[in-house]
């Protein structure tokens, strides 16, 4: 690679830049800007300066640092700069071929600048829309499954307490069982099938018309004890656990849904 170029030390909140003519050859010495619009109204202005000595706009490299460049990145991408990305383990070896293994901010720049004067490399490009909607959407999608995995442990724990058994019945984290759990809290405040066909509402179970599933409930009522008395506080906590469940449940699938649609909508 050849030509002017700013290179980025990036940081959570600020970056340091170094701005070059040529290899070997610095224009100015390494800064501090944060990344806000005072910060780049300083970018903008070294960026002017090199192009009026060299005649060409310069191009920017920074290393790949993930979420913390991508305010940066967003900045350069609207000031339509040529932009490369490094990846970290490249300046770490130029670090290491000038015998300094630590780092240094300001002289991190200078190391970044060295990996873009002797590499060939990729210019980069701003991901379409869909695809980096998709890859945060992705993220969530994966997070929230952690949160149920973790409140279906929970909530089976207190359903063992006040529900005991009632995971033979039907399935215990299925819409319908959740449902009986929030509107009748507690077995012995079971007492008909209209009340249970009431409690399940537009939950209705799949594999089992939602009569039998309340004659099973009844019946279930009659032949188990619970743990715990009604107006205990683990009746509250399972209520509220299960609450918690058809909510992240519901979450779910519909972030999923959007994502099968946004999905559609890429090129074939």
């Amino acid at each position: 690679m050849d030509g002017p170029v700013i290179s980025f030390d990036v940081s959570k909140g600020e970056s340091h830049c170094r701005g070059f003519e040529a290899s070997g050859k610095p224009f100015s010495s390494a800064f501090c800007f944060p990344h806000d619009r005072g910060g780049f109204d300083k970018l903008r202005k070294l960026a002017t300066e090199i192009e009026n000595a060299t005649g060409r706009k310069p191009a920017a490299v920074l290393e790949s640092t993930g979420v913390y460049g991508m305010t940066l990145l967003s900045f350069l991408t609207a000031e339509k700069a040529e932009t490369y990305l490094i990846s970290p383990l490249e300046s770490a070896k130029m670090r290491k071929s000038e015998v300094r293994p630590t780092k240094n901010d300001s002289l991190d720049c200078t190391t970044i600048a060295k990996v873009y004067y002797s590499k060939a490399l990729r210019r980069y490009e701003q991901e379409g829309r869909i695809y980096s909607d998709l890859r945060e959407m992705s993220r969530n999608y994966r997070y929230i499954l952690g949160l149920i995995t973790a409140e279906k442990n929970r909530y089976q724990r207190c359903l063992d307490l006040v529900w005991p058994g009632f995971c033979d019945v039907i399935d215990y984290a299925s819409d319908s069982s959740l449902s009986v759990v929030i509107g009748l809290r507690h077995p012995s405040l079971v007492r008909t099938s209209r009340g249970v066909i009431k409690a399940i509402g537009t939950h209705r179970p799949r594999r089992i018309s939602a009569d039998d599933l309340a004659d099973r409930v009844v019946a279930y009522s009659k032949s188990h004890v619970s743990g715990v008395s009604p107006d205990s506080y683990a009746v509250r906590e399972t209520a509220e656990s299960a609450e918690r469940l058809a909510e992240l449940k519901k979450t779910v699938a519909s972030l999923l849904e959007e994502m099968e649609e946004l999905a559609s909508m890429l090129p074939g």
